[in-house]
């Protein structure tokens, strides 16, 4: 069989279970949409659409924003544990800056927790902020209640937004 031949059906098969997932326990299917979206490092895909299908699904807001966070922080775990994994590598380069290194890390460690709610909040690459804070070894458990507070918040904030914006488009239209 061709590559491609495999390639598309793959893509296929995958967009068939996540139809069938959407359709029948949509809950779920935004909880592995937004873990798909977030555990993508090197192809950036927009995890905002995983609301506007809630929206369109007329899914509840607050269930939304749940799952979507949950999704989110799981699918986050992945460059956590880049950087867990890669922290080796920056000690071993930055070893002649270790004073250097050590402050970095005092004042991450300091602030971690805010940063890492702020930049789940707002429209920010996170995937290095997940990186950092395994580079950092910064306290699993911290890093997903901040990053699940922050990316909660955003959800339901944009759920509503778009909700809002679909009811002023429709009464200007009419």
């Amino acid at each position: 069989m061709n590559k491609n031949v495999n390639i598309d059906l793959l893509v296929v098969m995958v967009e068939f279970v996540l139809h069938y997932i959407i359709s029948n326990l949509p809950y779920l299917g935004m909880f592995i949409l937004s873990m798909m979206t977030s555990a993508s490092i090197l192809i950036p895909l927009p995890g905002q659409l995983v609301i506007v299908l809630a929206v369109v699904l007329k899914l509840n807001p607050f269930l939304t924003a749940l799952f979507v966070a949950g999704g989110s922080m799981t699918g986050e775990m992945l460059s956590y544990f880049l950087g867990l994994i890669s922290a080796k590598i920056v000690k071993d380069e930055f070893e002649k800056q270790k004073k250097l290194l050590t402050r970095i890390k005092k004042y991450y460690h300091k602030y971690a927790f805010w940063i890492i709610f702020v930049t789940a909040l707002l429209f920010f690459p996170f995937d290095l902020v997940g990186m950092l804070s395994g580079v950092s070894r910064y306290d699993v458990r911290k890093f997903l209640i901040a990053g699940f507070l922050g990316k909660f918040l955003k959800s339901l904030i944009l759920f509503v937004l778009i909700q809002a914006g679909i009811q002023i488009s429709k009464f200007i239209i009419l």
